[in-house]
């Protein structure tokens, strides 16, 4: 008699458990429908007035530049740079003085 009425309890114990497995997900599915069947919100969208502009068409790239004609300049003497006497772009002709050296230290030496 005692098996009997233990038996029974454990039937009614898994059924109270599945009865609730069941109206859990038998909840579930009913939240889920009626999501389903609420309209969809209506898609955001912004709008600007069209004008006219002019548009110069630019490709953006890395690259480098070298002159066609160029040349390279050195001293024949080391020192320190007193002044550049040429802008950059500027055209210079032969026997122009480019750059002018601080001759202290030369000049010094020529006096003793």
């Amino acid at each position: 008699m005692r098996t009997a009425s233990r038996f029974i309890i454990v039937i009614i114990f898994l059924g109270v458990v599945l009865g609730g497995i069941f109206g859990y997900k038998f909840y579930q599915f009913g939240q889920m429908q009626e999501q389903m069947s609420q309209p969809q919100p209506p898609a955001r969208i912004s709008a600007t007035e069209a004008r006219v502009e002019q548009w110069t068409p630019q490709i953006k790239a890395v690259g480098s530049i070298e002159a066609v004609n160029g040349i390279e300049i050195a001293n024949e003497v080391p020192g320190v740079i007193e002044s550049i006497e040429f802008e950059s772009g500027d055209t210079v002709q032969q026997g122009d003085i480019l750059i002018r050296l601080n001759a202290e230290i030369d000049e010094a030496a020529l006096r003793t």
